[in-house]
């Protein structure tokens, strides 16, 4: 296991390296063309499937593709290219390639005959063997992984000395009961740097940190003489939700680690074993991204880049959707629709669609449905919204919602969000699940 973690620290290579480095040579033109390329040159295609709003397809494209040794396994084996499964080609593809994760890689041979696919983020050791497992015909590849991983474990955990034994002796993280600014304040006489524990109270792994990593002797003596250290609920504390607010905290449990000024130097994100979790804050010590954070920042990044070209082409006039079972209010009238919901004591759903063949699928199948109408009829007063619209834009702005479509809207009959869901649901007891989840949600708290 320990050679598997190295081979996967190995590969993170930083980005301001990646333009002097070759790595996997991807074909420009259709799969087609990339076909009749690996025919004439006796190579199998490689296909990477991708969407522009997925976080480890980015990571995939700008952090392993690059790298000169991914290149020369590569491009002497496959002629490669990257296909965005939601433009262009992409739609049909998914459909005939069967597509229903992303990212997903799938070997074709010269004459169009899939050898073998695996999904997901793969890094180092990982990414070679689901690609040679693939060339095998291996059914499924991920299972496989998974099961050799399984063995490693096994093997790691008959070395006592390799265990992730828990040594609680009363010697764990020292938690300041301190505000925030008496902390700042703390931190600037003793010139140390604050680390927070960012948690909320329904965060199973937050729980968790906080029964097993932070109780730990070793941390302890760690932690406790680098930082000043705070737990804050960011729901119930008092300097809950202006931390919440101030560090832009999206993900739980999220750990700080501030200047004594109180800017931010760096962040971990999700719980860790002991081992991992120190080396974690020794690498977020040095200026390293943590590769949560890394992953979060890109998709954000894409996210903003998606937007800006939306909303450069927003059209005046919405666009007129086709009628169905569901009693769609027209023209994204939110207000309109508060006021019927008011009277009603029902929340709002807006359906919120950019055109695609998912908005179609919806339109033509779902909406069309009696059990999922008359439930949405029931249940909401419904919204149709055009993201390609200035008045669809307005709502996905107000609300601060991802690009990815369509979105379904839930707000209360006083204007604000419960939640919201995104892509096909492709049944419609899946649909109706799903906005049940949100309805009915209530957070349970665990510390």
């Amino acid at each position: 296991m320990k050679k598997y973690l190295a081979l996967l620290i190995l590969v993170c290579i930083p980005l301001s390296m990646m333009s002097q480095r070759k790595g996997t040579v991807f074909e420009k033109g259709t799969f087609a063309q990339a076909l009749a390329k690996a025919k004439q040159e006796n190579k199998n295609v490689f296909v990477d499937c991708y969407t522009q709003w997925c976080g480890p397809c980015h990571y995939m494209s700008t952090d392993v593709f690059p790298l000169d040794s991914i290149g020369n396994f590569m491009n002497s084996r496959f002629v490669s290219i990257q296909i965005d499964m939601e433009h262009g080609e992409g739609p049909v593809l998914q459909k005939k390639f069967g597509v229903r994760a992303y990212p997903t890689f799938i070997i074709f041979n010269g004459n169009g005959d899939e050898v073998g696919r695996f999904l997901g983020l793969a890094v180092g050791q990982e990414f070679y063997t689901k690609v040679n497992m693939a060339l095998k015909g291996v059914k499924d590849v991920n299972k496989e992984v998974e099961k050799l991983k399984k063995k490693e474990t096994v093997k790691e955990q008959v070395q006592p000395e390799e265990k992730d034994t828990i040594y609680d002796e009363g010697k764990g993280v020292t938690f300041e009961q301190l505000s925030f600014a008496d902390a700042l304040a703390k931190a600037q006489r003793e010139n140390k740097r604050i680390f927070v524990d960012c948690y909320t109270s329904w965060c199973h792994a937050c729980l968790q940190m906080a029964k097993t990593t932070f109780k730990d002797t070793r941390v302890g003596n760690f932690m406790n003489n680098q930082f000043i250290n705070l737990q804050i609920n960011t729901e119930k504390d008092p300097d809950g939700k202006m931390i919440a607010d101030k560090y832009k905290l999206g993900t739980f449990p999220t750990f700080l680690i501030l200047n004594p000024d109180g800017t931010e130097y760096n962040r971990i994100v999700g719980r860790s074993s002991v081992i991992s979790f120190c080396t974690k804050v020794m690498k977020a010590m040095m200026g390293e991204e943590d590769e949560s954070v890394k992953m979060d920042r890109l998709s954000e990044e894409y996210f903003a880049k998606m937007r800006k070209e939306r909303q450069a082409n927003l059209s005046n006039t919405p666009a007129v959707f086709p009628a169905t079972k569901v009693k769609f209010e027209k023209n994204s009238d939110i207000s309109k629709a508060l006021k019927k919901a008011q009277k009603l004591h029902r929340p709002v759903m807006v359906f919120i669609s950019n055109g695609d063949w998912r908005a179609k699928y919806m339109f033509d199948n779902i909406f069309t449905d009696n059990e999922a109408a008359d439930y949405l009829n029931k249940t909401f007063v419904n919204v149709e919204a055009d993201a390609n619209s200035v008045s669809g834009d307005v709502i996905i702005t107000k609300y601060n919602l991802s690009e990815t479509f369509p979105a379904y809207l839930i707000i209360s009959e006083d204007g604000k969000m419960k939640g919201c869901i995104h892509g096909l649901r492709k049944h419609p007891d899946i649909l109706i699940e799903s906005l049940n989840d949100i309805l009915n949600y209530k957070p349970q708290s665990t510390y």
